[in-house]
């Protein structure tokens, strides 16, 4: 192996201490999309290589576990750090970390070669929103020359949100023999979970969807064996949104005196609940975006009063939970009688941040999985949205919450084990702008639908819509406007001045999207309904 470092190893410029540092980027969505190699990026690395670092490279401020960093170093091995550079041989960078920022979409053992015009590059973007792509072309793990894949990072630090996304291009010519690659983030040394978010294999469907890792040593396996997706297929997407202010220490039991509990993830799929304890008039809500299976058993699963899932019970055919995904959602295990199945209800539930779905489509859709409220949920239902809508539809005092991104895959989950999350709806619902729901006819847009602040708003026509989207804009100067399905798919963008677009829609499959504005004002966000 050869240890050549294109830079001599610097002095930490732009930060400050990272002592007691925890991870502030928690798992955003996961989804497939179509590979995209960046362009008028810049070469750094090319042709035959091995174990090469490039750095400092100068970046605008970037905060990463409550650290401010303005360099980025990148490794040949397939991730960067900030701040300070690696060594040129480390293959496992989020095992125990290197005391700097890690960012790995596919650390391993990599190595480049002449004939399959391998190289690393990036580009550094400063439009509205700022951001840097780094990308690996036609590499191969060491040892294996006949291999070519591409993947790339991409940071966003801009004036409008932060988040990091990994995307993965075609592989190729994939030898059988496993190794062991890291995927994720990671801050500071050791092995403490608030320092690391990473990725595992899922033992059923491999790369995707995979699983989160519950260790700082945990690999994703490649090729992984036994699996349908034993590399990333082209066009995977993993995705890390930044949060201010997050949970870190969440209460198991919210009040022990409770009795209603509520699941609720973005996955779906089997969620067995065993009713271990004697808990009078007990109320269960549950919400997913994918269809789910609720099993409810136990000693005392006769003292279930009601139970209700509100969610988006997907019709989309999405199997992110491989064959454990249910085509619709059931719930078994009590009596019809005291069982709905709401496919996306009103919230009935309008919080002071508009990080959820209040303000935008105004239904019950699915978890982020995160017990925060400070940051966007990619598409997802606040912590305190989903309690908002059960204690107004189920009524009762809530014992716990447990919610999740991933997939439920057929574990027990006995109420004497309590929940994830404690962030609750307050007494008095906040109602928007004057006093008047938003949405109040079942969560259905119909007609205009408007997003307002104080100062800007936009407004879609028609909606639900058809061939085109009609967009009006109250903010002046340069916009940027982005069309997204709802697991953040990117169907549509445009750079513009106007203050009107027309957003074609006939050629995309019926169902929710996005539509996003960002200019120097801020940002606005309005649903709309695809027919």
């Amino acid at each position: 192996m050869k240890n050549t470092i294109l830079i001599a190893l610097a002095c930490l410029c732009g930060m400050k201490s990272v002592d007691a540092q925890s991870l502030d980027f928690y798992p955003g969505l996961i989804f497939q999309d179509s590979w995209h190699p960046i362009t008028g990026d810049s070469v750094i690395i090319n042709q035959s290589f091995d174990d090469q670092i490039v750095g400092p490279i100068a970046i605008p401020n970037f905060t990463m576990g409550g650290v401010a960093y303005n360099q980025v170093y990148i490794s040949s091995n397939g991730f960067v750090t900030l701040g300070q550079a690696a060594s040129a041989n480390e293959y496992n960078p989020i095992t125990l970390g290197i005391s700097a920022p890690v960012i790995a979409p596919f650390a391993a053992n990599l190595a480049g070669s002449a004939t399959a015009n391998s190289s690393v590059s990036y580009r550094l973007g400063t439009s509205i929103q700022s951001n840097l792509e780094v990308q690996w072309s036609n590499v191969h793990r060491a040892g294996y020359p006949n291999e070519v894949f591409s993947f790339k990072m991409n940071i966003d630090f801009g004036s409008y949100w932060n988040f990091i996304n990994f995307s993965y291009g075609d592989f190729q010519n994939i030898a059988a023999a496993p190794s062991a690659v890291q995927v994720g983030l990671r801050v500071g040394s050791g092995n403490a979970p608030s320092l690391f978010s990473s990725r595992e294999i899922n033992p059923v469907d491999g790369w995707f969807p995979d699983v989160m890792a519950t260790s700082s040593s945990s690999t994703m396996l490649f090729p992984a064996s036994n699996t349908s997706n034993p590399v990333p297929l082209s066009g995977l997407k993993y995705q890390w949104y930044q949060s201010g202010a997050v949970n870190t220490t969440p209460s198991a039991f919210c009040d022990s005196t409770g009795n209603l509990v509520i699941f609720s993830n973005y996955d779906g799929g089997v969620l067995n609940i065993n009713c271990d304890v004697n808990i009078q008039d007990l109320k269960i809500g549950i919400c997913t975006y994918e269809p789910v299976q609720v099993n409810i058993s136990g000693p005392y699963a006769s003292n279930v009063s009601q139970v209700i899932y509100s969610g988006f019970n997907s019709s989309q055919g999405n199997v992110h939970c491989g064959t454990l995904t249910p085509s619709t959602t059931t719930i078994n295990g009590v009596s019809s009688n005291i069982t709905q199945v709401l496919t996306m209800p009103a919230i009935g539930y309008y919080p002071t941040h508009v990080f959820g779905q209040a303000y935008q489509s105004g239904i019950m859709v699915g978890a982020s999985g995160q017990c925060d409220t400070l940051y966007p949920h990619g598409g997802g239902n606040t912590a305190d949205e989903i309690v908002g809508h059960f204690v107004d539809t189920l009524g009762g005092i809530l014992r716990f919450h447990h919610t999740q991104y991933g997939c439920w895959l057929n574990e027990v989950h006995y109420l004497s084990e309590g929940g994830t999350c404690c962030i609750g709806a307050p007494t008095t619902p906040v109602v928007p702008d004057g006093g008047a729901p938003i949405n109040p006819n079942g969560g259905q847009n119909t007609g205009v639908a408007k997003l307002s602040t104080v100062t800007r708003s936009i407004t879609t026509t028609p909606n639900p819509a058809t061939d085109y989207v009609d967009v009006q804009m109250s903010d002046k100067g340069v916009k940027v406007i982005r069309f997204t399905n709802v697991l953040g798919r990117l169907e549509w963008t445009n750079t513009t001045s106007d203050q009107s677009v027309s957003i074609p829609v006939s050629n995309l499959p019926s169902g929710l999207y996005l539509v996003e504005v960002q200019s120097d004002e801020g940002r606005a966000r309005q649903y709309v309904v695809k027919r």
